[in-house]
């Protein structure tokens, strides 16, 4: 979950990441997820509020992105050789990106389809990496 070279197979939607500063996520860290959905190209400035290497990353948004709320929680723990994970997310979508939005029903669906992805994808990562000894 600190390997910020895996944001974009998390997200699907996500192009690339921008860490400030550069390297593993660690607790403070700014992050700019730009990406695109449908023709729109857009930012996710967030900062990590906690940081737990392989147990817990949450980040809340940072002003100026498609977000004026984003709350979110990933929690993960080892079960043998399966990966439980869980998430919580709250967000909301900034009305500076409305005008860009020809239906912002299809621009909330698409939001939703990527934090809903993530964590299959998370899980499969987790069990396709090699756990520490």
């Amino acid at each position: 979950m600190t390997d910020p070279s895996y944001l974009p197979k998390l997200y699907m939607d996500a192009i690339t990441v921008e860490l400030d500063p550069p390297g593993r996520v660690v607790l403070g860290q700014k992050c700019k997820i730009l990406g695109k959905i449908g023709n729109i190209r857009v930012e996710v400035p967030i900062q990590f509020t906690r940081v737990d290497k392989e147990a817990c990353l949450a980040s809340k948004s940072i002003p100026g992105g498609l977000f004026t709320i984003w709350d979110q929680t990933i929690n993960i723990r080892a079960n043998g050789l399966r990966t439980n994970a869980q998430a919580s997310f709250e967000y909301e979508l900034s009305p500076a990106y409305a005008p860009k939005v020809a239906d912002a029903e299809t621009m909330a669906r698409v939001v939703s389809d990527n934090l809903l992805g993530y964590l299959p994808r998370l899980k499969e990562i987790c069990e396709l990496l090699s756990m520490p000894r």
